[in-house]
């Protein structure tokens, strides 16, 4: 099961980009736990404050960087043998 507006490459079924943009609009971007492309066995709060800060570092320009937390859990569910 993924959310509604998955955050995957388009091709496998993604919704929106890293930068939280919707595919195929000029900046439309969904910032909610939609954007979560499986399911977490942990409190939903803290991912959505995850993606709430990340949103915001990709508006205001900020530089995240690589290691968001919301990608830190994308790149250890995707590396789990």
């Amino acid at each position: 099961m993924q959310g509604t507006a998955a955050m995957l490459p388009r091709e496998e079924g993604g919704v929106v980009d890293a930068n939280l943009k919707v595919y195929g609009t000029a900046n439309v971007r969904v910032v909610d736990l939609s954007v979560l492309p499986i399911h977490l066995s942990s409190h939903p709060q803290t991912i959505a404050y995850a993606i709430a800060e990340k949103a915001a570092d990709v508006i205001l320009g900020a530089q995240a960087g690589p290691a968001s937390v919301v990608e830190k859990l994308l790149f250890q569910h995707q590396h789990q043998a």
